[in-house]
């Protein structure tokens, strides 16, 4: 551990980061893919198209922006990775934005034909809260994994975000049968707060899950003068 860096990511990591949101975004329906390709009927190879257009694109507070991903670096190599950003109190929230870039890839009319998918995953899909920290697209190459990585990520994100900002809670949203990761989060101080309060029939024959659930850790404490001067 001593010997990676953390950076973050550039356009020379694209292909890395690409394949860390592939790995991150599985269902855990056989051959269903990513929750992209489920949900909006894309194949592999229109899904890492979507998924370059998009990390390649200038937008900011969502979890396809590439500004936001943190690496570990391993003599220049990534190993591990994760993004992060500050959930908007007030424009769009980060949901929309990745609607709108989906939207715009496919099209009105074949997004059209994906209505009921899309609803059922509205039905289901966690309400992040705004203002605050959302880390998600964990991953850590299969060599390097047991060492925490993931950890040494979330503390990395966490430090970060909290020496600019007045944050103060962070919060991991997941789907319901990744219990292995939950249990990790939670070993690192992160508390359930929150689940798919019903199942979705549309949304688990489609990705085999029954939902999400998010995990909120409290990360700072403010004062009223800390909170009234903005100084942290």
């Amino acid at each position: 551990m001593n010997h990676l860096q953390f950076a973050p990511a550039s356009l020379q990591h694209l292909d890395f980061v690409v394949h860390a949101v592939t790995a991150a975004e599985q269902v855990p329906l056989s051959g269903a893919g990513t929750m992209y390709e489920a949900i909006y009927g894309l194949d592999p190879s229109e899904f890492r198209a979507f998924a370059v257009e998009a990390l390649s694109g200038e937008h900011f507070g969502n979890p396809l922006s590439l500004a936001g991903f943190r690496l570990l670096l391993d003599a220049d190599k990534p190993v591990a990775c994760c993004t992060q950003w500050v959930e908007s109190e007030g424009a769009a929230p980060s949901g929309t934005t990745v609607a709108m870039l989906m939207s715009r890839f496919l099209g009105i009319s074949r997004l059209r034909s994906r209505a009921s998918f899309i609803r059922a995953l509205a039905a289901v899909a966690p309400k992040r809260t705004a203002g605050s920290l959302q880390l998600e697209s964990f991953f850590v190459a299969p060599e390097f994994r047991g060492a925490g990585l993931a950890a040494a990520l979330t503390s990395y994100c966490i430090s970060e975000t909290t020496a600019r900002s007045t944050t103060t809670h962070a919060e991991i949203s997941l789907l319901a049968e990744n219990t292995a990761a939950a249990r990790a989060y939670r070993s690192a101080g992160f508390e359930s707060f929150w689940h798919t309060p019903a199942n979705d029939p549309l949304f688990a024959e489609r990705t085999g899950s029954a939902g999400f659930v998010q995990l909120r850790r409290t990360i700072q404490t403010l004062t009223p003068n800390t909170e009234a001067s903005g100084d942290q």
